[in-house]
């Protein structure tokens, strides 16, 4: 764990301003493709990080979902964000199909650095996708720090879906599967309690059985918790809830369905 002048660090905090999504990717670790809702406010915001800022060192921050930008708000949660950590790398996570100039404005206002993710090569995807790329090359010359994640490649499966009904693996073997995990420097901020990665965090919003109960029962860290709690949660690695994810990685290179972006 780093600490920088005795006060913990994390090196990089995801938060959700939205839980639903405007693609339908299975397999997806924060579960959008099968929530809704969850639109968080600038207070919510506020209540959620605002007291983390007086206990740890937050380097890196991310305003995701989701899909961020269904939130009506995202400006206001831009500026929001800047005002609670004025020193730390912030960035916003998008699909990018609902990006529009006065996100694209904010961004840069509020020295955001923008991540889309691409999600297929079919070819009616890349007639909308290839347009975005094309405004962000435009804002990049007006100060927009950009960057596009190769979400097709690199996406795999964190659990079996079929017909709606999510299990998770069952290897028995936690720390291979931490140590393939692609979400192990993922941490959560939700309903203001830290959590190890995304789907400890947000399984709780999906109404699944037994099999899930040692996830489910995860209950990570509350602002209220004691220096040593605090200081373990950040410094483990490997504990018996990853073993709930695959020890290998699944590739699945085409997770989207096509009808979400016609």
């Amino acid at each position: 764990m780093q600490t920088l002048n005795d006060i913990p660090v994390i090196n990089y905090l995801e938060y959700h301003v939205v839980h639903g999504c405007n693609l339908k990717c299975s397999g997806c670790s924060h579960f959008s493709h099968l929530t809704t809702g969850g639109l968080k406010s600038v207070d919510d915001l506020v209540f959620d990080l605002e007291p983390w800022t007086k206990r740890v060192k937050i380097s890196s921050f991310s305003l995701m979902g989701g899909e961020p930008l269904l939130n009506r708000d995202i400006n206001q949660l831009m500026s929001a964000a800047r005002k609670l950590l004025p020193d730390a790398a912030l960035i916003l996570v998008s699909n990018g199909l609902l990006l529009k100039d006065e996100h694209l404005a904010s961004l840069v206002a509020n020295d955001f650095e923008l991540i889309v993710s691409q999600h297929s090569r079919d070819e009616l995807y890349l007639q909308k996708f290839n347009e975005i790329e094309r405004r962000i090359k435009e804002w990049q010359n007006k100060k927009l720090r950009a960057q596009i994640r190769n979400s097709v490649d690199n996406w795999s499966q964190r659990y079996h879906e079929e017909n709606g009904k999510l299990t998770p693996y069952q290897d028995g073997d936690p720390n291979q599967s931490y140590k393939i995990c692609r979400a192990k420097h993922c941490k959560q901020l939700f309903n203001q309690r830290l959590w190890k990665c995304p789907p400890v965090a947000y399984i709780k919003l999906m109404d699944v059985d037994k099999q899930w109960d040692l996830m489910k029962n995860y209950t990570g860290v509350g602002i209220d918790c004691t220096a040593e709690e605090l200081r373990r949660f950040l410094s483990v690695e490997s504990e018996e809830v990853c073993g709930l994810c695959s020890k290998n990685v699944v590739p699945k290179d085409k997770h989207i369905n096509p009808v979400a972006y016609k």
